[in-house]
């Protein structure tokens, strides 16, 4: 650890001045880097992004419907 002439306190260099919880950690000797997930829920998350994909194509047609179909049928009754 060196002393940082910015914040003013010791810590390594790859750290920024702002994330001291990460400061700490390593000095307890806790890995600071994060887990990659699994293969099995990359999985999961792409499918669920799928199905949310569908679903908002499938709201957004609805409202394009309705926004549509009312203009027509309020021209048409006057």
């Amino acid at each position: 650890m060196r002393y940082c002439g910015i914040c003013g306190r010791q810590h390594d260099p790859d750290v920024p001045c702002f994330d001291g919880a990460t400061q700490l950690l390593r000095e307890a000797g806790f890995d600071g880097h994060p887990h990659m997930p699994r293969p099995g829920i990359r999985r999961i998350v792409r499918q669920a992004d799928k199905w949310i994909l569908k679903l908002l194509l499938i709201l957004l047609t609805a409202l394009a419907a309705i926004a549509v179909l009312s203009t027509i049928l309020a021209k048409k009754s006057f």
